[in-house]
C-alpha cells in the first residue's frame, strides 16, 4: 500500500516523544478515526479545541509565560495542546542549559545549537504539515539566545551590578556615566584617575573607556571595553536564606548546643572520655605517610592514654606501633599546620592547657608550643577498636628573665623548648588557639 493510500484511509496525529520519571523514553502513536465526507453525529471533530494555528511568536511566548508553573512531563500527557507544547519546550531548554552547564559550552555554540534545533523543526514540520502543524508551532516558540532561554524558564541572571573598568588603571566607573554631552555631541570620556597624586608631576590616566559604534539607521552606540560584575554580600546572604527550606535555629525551635569537643580544649579532662576518640569533626588531608614508635615513644604514649582514660589499666594496654602521619588537619573548620609541611608555618603556633615543667603531662595553665606534625593512632579500648589524632609538640620554655613592672606578661623562649616527656603527644582536642610570634 503507497503512502497516498495509507493518508486518504487514516488521519495521524503527531508523534510525539515524552520523558517519564523513570528517565526512560516513551513513543506514543495516536490513531484518529477514519476520515468521512460526512459530519460525525457530534457536531465535532477530533481537533477541536486545538490551537496549533497560533503561529504569532510573541503572543505564544507570552501565554506560555503566564501559565502556571511547568509540571514533570509525563509518559501519557493530559491536558490542552498548549500545555503539551509549553511541557516539551520545558523539557528541550532545560536540557539544552543543563548540558552546557556540565560540559563547558560556550554560550555562542549554545545559541548555535538552539537556532539549529529551531531549523531542524521547521524541516520536520514543513514535511508533515498536511497531518498536523505541531512542530511549527514548536519551531516558532523555541528560544535561539540565551536571554529567551532563561526568560522562558524563569532564570534571573541579572542581579548584579555591572561597572565600566577603565583598561589602564582599572579604576570603575558606572554604565550611566562613560558617556558625556559636550556641547549638544556625545563623546566617550576618558578616564580621570591619578595614579600617583603626591607625585611631583601628577598625570591623569585618560585611557578611553568604550568605543563608538555607528548602527545601520544612524544611530550612535558606546560600548564599554571592560566590563565589571559585582554583586553585594549582602544581597548574596539574602538570598541564601530566602532559599526553601533553609530553615535556622530560630524557626525550628531547637536551640543549638555548642559540640563537646570545643569545651574540651580547656578545664579538668574528666568526664569527656568519649570526646578522645571521636574524630568526625576532624578533616585529615588526603595524603598521609605510615610511621612507627619507638619504645621511648611507645611508653610516652601509653601515659598519655592512662590520662585520658582514668578507669583503664595501662600496663594492659596493648599499643601498636604502626601510625599515620599528617602535615596538616582541620578540626571544626580551623585549620592547623606543623613544621614538616613548612618551617615556619604560622597555623603551626598552638596554645593548650597540657604540659607542664618537663614534659609532664598536666591540664592546668596555657602554655605555648609548635606543632611539628599529626598522628593518627588507633588501639583496643575495653573491647572496641577507637583511634585518636595527636599533634607532637614542641612545647616552649618560659623565660626566667625579669623585665620589671611585675611581669605583667608571660614570656616564652622562642628557640628554647621543654624536655620531651608524654605531654608531647596532644589530643586535637585540647587545642585552645594559635599565638602570635612577636
Amino acid at each position: 500500500m503507497f503512502l497516498g493510500q495509507v493518508q486518504a484511509k487514516a488521519k495521524m496525529e503527531p508523534l510525539i516523544l515524552f520523558p517519564s520519571r523513570s528517565n526512560k523514553m516513551f513513543l506514543e502513536v495516536t490513531r484518529g478515526s477514519v476520515e468521512s465526507d460526512e459530519p460525525s453525529s457530534s457536531g465535532s471533530s477530533s481537533d477541536e479545541g486545538t490551537d496549533y494555528a497560533d503561529s504569532d511568536e510573541d503572543v505564544v511566548m507570552e501565554e506560555m509565560l503566564q501559565t502556571e508553573e511547568v509540571e514533570l512531563p509525563q509518559p501519557t500527557p493530559g491536558g490542552s495542546n498548549l500545555q503539551r507544547r509549553k511541557v516539551i519546550l520545558t523539557w528541550l531548554v532545560y536540557f539544552v542549559l543543563v548540558w552546557q552547564y556540565k560540559h563547558y559550552i560556550s554560550d555562542n555554540g549554545t545559541e548555535q545549537l538552539l537556532r539549529f534545533m529551531r531549523q531542524l523543526l521547521f524541516c520536520i514540520g514543513e514535511i508533515v504539515k498536511e497531518h498536523s502543524v505541531f512542530c511549527l508551532v514548536l519551531a516558532a516558540n523555541l528560544p535561539t539566545t540565551l536571554y529567551s532561554a532563561r526568560k522562558f524558564l524563569n532564570i534571573d541572571r541579572d542581579n548584579f551590578v555591572q561597572y565600566v573598568v577603565c583598561p589602564k588603571c582599572t579604576k570603575l566607573y558606572h554604565k550611566d556615566d562613560i558617556v558625556i554631552n559636550d556641547g549638544g555631541r556625545t563623546v566617550a570620556r576618558t578616564c580621570d584617575n591619578v595614579p600617583f597624586p603626591r607625585s611631583k608631576r601628577p598625570r591623569t590616566c585618560g585611557s578611553q573607556l568604550s568605543h563608538k559604534v555607528v548602527l545601520k539607521n544612524g544611530n550612535i552606540k558606546f560600548y564599554a571595553l571592560k566590563t565589571y560584575c559585582n554583586k553585594s554580600v549582602i544581597d548574596s546572604l539574602e538570598d541564601l536564606l530566602k532559599r526553601p527550606g533553609l530553615e535556622t535555629s530560630e524557626n525550628s525551635g531547637e536551640i543549638v548546643q555548642p559540640p563537646q569537643f570545643v569545651m574540651a580544649s580547656s578545664g579538668p579532662l574528666l568526664g569527656k572520655e568519649s570526646i578522645w576518640s571521636d574524630l568526625t569533626p576532624i578533616c585529615f588531608e588526603k595524603h598521609y605517610k605510615l610511621g612507627r614508635l619507638d619504645q621511648e615513644e611507645v611508653r610516652e604514649l601509653r601515659i598519655v592514654y592512662g590520662t585520658l582514660y582514668p578507669h583503664i589499666t595501662v600496663a594492659s594496654l596493648n599499643l601498636p606501633s604502626l601510625y599515620k602521619r599528617y602535615k596538616s588537619l582541620s578540626v571544626c573548620g580551623e585549620r592547623y599546620g606543623s613544621t614538616a609541611g613548612r618551617r615556619l608555618c604560622p597555623y603551626a603556633r598552638i596554645i593548650a592547657s597540657w604540659c607542664d615543667k618537663d614534659g609532664v603531662v598536666s591540664p592546668g595553665m596555657l602554655r605555648p608550643g609548635i606543632i611539628r606534625y599529626f598522628i593518627v593512632h588507633s588501639l583496643e579500648i575495653d573491647g572496641s577498636q577507637k583511634s585518636h589524632a595527636f599533634a607532637v609538640v614542641s612545647w616552649l620554655k618560659s623565660s626566667e628573665e625579669n623585665f620589671g613592672f611585675g611581669n605583667l606578661l608571660s614570656v616564652w623562649c622562642a628557640n628554647d623548648f621543654e624536655h620531651a616527656g608524654p605531654a608531647v603527644f596532644l589530643p586535637v582536642q585540647r587545642i585552645h588557639c594559635f599565638f602570635a610570634n612577636a
